[in-house]
């Protein structure tokens, strides 16, 4: 569970959420008249830090990048057992500095030898919290599987894109993966699903294949022997 989100500027409001519903939203003050409405006022933007904080890739179309670039972002974390608040900062998005227990965890931090800081690279964390929040331990396979980054939009949606059907979030998404992340989450054997974009990757070859020898491309067998 996420308890608190905040950040090292004073401009931007902590956001501290409790066990059950948390509903957000802009507040209409006194003097507001018709114009003022209750968009752009930050609520996609906390999605976004959530992500932030939880993996995602530092984007500039997601966050201003530019804007915050002296910025460090915190999340008042509950993770396997143990509460946690874990840091990224914009000028170093690849490090992920934690304080608290960590003893239990299945992936262990490393530890700056110079400062003592406890921290995860991005992979490492990202790994971790896949285990923790997925059971993704014991997934070897290295494609078309699913993978904590892929799964976590499902819960924690962005855009209206997000929103136009339960299956998947954003319009231009992958067929396998639309596939292999719902198997996995309603507890269907999601392999079958691998399995079938494995199969069409092959045949696809085949034809390119195909393609490109009746077109001179690639010589055919018998010049090939010859």
């Amino acid at each position: 569970m996420i308890n608190r989100i905040y950040a090292n500027d004073k401009r931007f409001k902590a956001i501290e959420l409790k066990a059950g519903l948390n509903v957000i939203v802009a507040d209409r003050q006194k003097e507001s008249d018709d114009k003022d409405s209750r968009n752009g006022v930050g609520k996609t933007t906390l999605i976004n830090i959530i992500h932030y904080c939880l993996g995602a890739d530092l984007n500039r179309k997601l966050l201003p990048v530019d804007e915050i670039e002296d910025w460090t972002f915190y999340c008042d974390i509950d993770l396997s057992g143990s509460n946690i608040v874990i840091s990224r900062a914009i000028s170093n998005a690849g490090v992920i500095e934690v304080v608290g227990d960590t003893s239990n965890f299945p992936i262990t931090p490393e530890v700056d030898e110079k400062t003592g800081v406890v921290f995860y690279k991005l992979s490492d964390w990202k790994k971790l919290l896949g285990i923790c929040l997925f059971g993704l331990k014991s997934i070897t396979e290295s494609k078309y599987t699913p993978t904590f980054r892929g799964l976590l939009p499902y819960f924690v949606r962005v855009g209206m894109d997000a929103y136009s059907s339960p299956f998947s979030y954003f319009r231009n998404q992958k067929s396998w993966q639309v596939q292999v992340s719902n198997a996995f989450l309603l507890g269907l054997n999601w392999k079958y699903a691998t399995d079938s974009q494995i199969l069409k990757d092959k045949a696809a070859a085949a034809k390119a294949l195909n393609t490109a020898i009746n077109t001179s491309i690639v010589q055919s067998k018998g010049e090939l022997e010859a």
